[in-house]
């Protein structure tokens, strides 16, 4: 679970509402305090030819993994404000809910401005690998396309956690260059106790150390507004794993896992902008289970978006995204020196999307979204399939 300060959160909950109720759209000052926000409601009409939950899920459409209850429709609420207590001192505060990711605190940080080119965040604080915008007010998305920004069991790369992180800026009239590296541990303070990769543990298993090591570097063009962005996550984990879900002894697994990210953001013409992400991730795991096992895992998300701003109120957007999962386990029992190969498991998720944006006002808005998803795998667990479908979707939202 994620962390919930149940009174922090209620009590700046409160306070957001009650001042952005008093605020302009968009990025509003209120003393000392930026606030902007949202809140909605999202329906889905989803089709497909899925012959088991298991084979719907992997599709990555709207139903995917819900974390609630599910509902159709199902409302969600984002915060993001920043607190000013001097020139040299700030605070982070952004937080979400949603069918999808459950409440989540992605930022509860203090924020120290060490010299006007060097600065430093302890708290809850991004990891900054990827491009995901689940608190960009602009955003013309209903769900975005990538499923390292969707899936509750697949966004690691778009994560956040307890931690410490340096960064540093430097600039001059032409470009910005932006670093940052930190250190992180998901399970100070029960922020989450379930982040182990993509692996779902389930019954007992528990996860018994979960370190990460962070850092990226982006560059900013200012009269073009071209951006790249490459960022770096490793990862290192132990638990104890119930893979069987009963009384047997439980298994201690280690995995070492290395996240790349690289973004790139330019507009050829001022009105259309193109963005495209990669991330891969490559895994190696370790147990010892009636003998000796290993397991060599990649994931990899490529994802290309157009976004077109028809006029002030009206936005198109396009984008395609291929996600992929290669995993091969081996096992060796002793007294033998042979390594033996399980057939290679193989995934590949396919998804295109169309969404029209209208804002009818400062503070309300529509988007309208249509997406088509198939999956071709021979998965152990999965089975072999090719399932398909296709969810059309209405957000209705106000911003503050």
């Amino acid at each position: 679970m994620f962390l919930k300060p149940k009174l922090l959160v209620t009590a700046v909950c409160c306070g957001l509402a009650g001042a952005g109720a008093q605020a302009q759209a968009n990025n509003t000052w209120l003393g000392s305090v930026k606030v902007q926000g949202a809140i909605g409601l999202d329906a889905w009409q989803i089709e497909n030819n899925a012959e088991s939950k298991a084979h719907e899920r992997v599709l990555f459409l709207a139903n995917s993994t819900p974390q609630w209850t599910e509902r159709n429709p199902s409302p969600w609420v984002h915060l993001d404000s920043e607190l000013t207590l001097s020139e040299q001192w700030s605070g982070r505060f952004k937080f979400r809910g949603a069918q999808n990711t459950d409440w989540r605190v992605d930022e509860l940080n203090l924020n120290w401005e060490v010299s006007p080119k060097l600065g430093l965040s302890a708290g809850v604080v991004d990891y900054k690998t990827s491009w995901c915008r689940p608190y960009d007010v602009e955003s013309p998305w209903v769900r975005e396309n990538d499923p390292f920004c969707t899936v509750r069991t697949t966004d690691q790369a778009s994560g956040a956690a307890p931690g410490i992180q340096a960064y540093s800026h430097v600039g001059d009239s032409e470009w910005t260059w932006q670093s940052h590296v930190g250190v992180f541990d998901p399970l100070v303070l029960g922020y989450n106790k379930t982040d182990f990769g993509n692996t779902t543990l389930k019954a007992r298993s528990k996860v018994l150390e979960n370190q990460k090591l962070g850092a990226g570097l982006s560059l900013l063009h200012h009269h073009s507004a071209t951006e790249l962005r490459v960022g770096l996550l490793k990862t290192q984990q132990y638990a104890d794993w119930d893979p069987y879900e009963d009384d047997s002894p439980l298994i201690r697994l280690h995995q070492r896992s290395t996240l790349l990210f690289a973004g790139l953001n330019f507009h050829p013409m001022p009105f259309w902008s193109i963005r495209f992400t990669h991330v891969n991730e490559q895994l190696d795991g370790y147990w010892l289970a009636q003998g000796e096992n290993r397991r060599d895992r990649q994931r990899r998300s490529l994802s290309m978006e157009h976004i077109f701003r028809v006029n002030s109120s009206n936005s198109l957007a396009l984008a395609w995204s291929q996600y992929q999962i290669r995993v091969q386990d081996e096992w060796r029992f002793e007294p033998t020196d042979a390594w033996n190969a399980w057939p290679r498991d193989v995934f590949d998720n396919q998804m295109v999307s169309i969404v029209w944006r209208k804002d009818w006002s400062p503070w309300l808005f529509t988007a309208v979204q249509a997406s088509r998803a198939q999956s071709d795998f021979d998965f152990f667990g999965l089975g072999n399939a090719k399932p398909s479908g296709t969810g059309f979707g209405l957000r209705i939202g106000t911003r503050f």
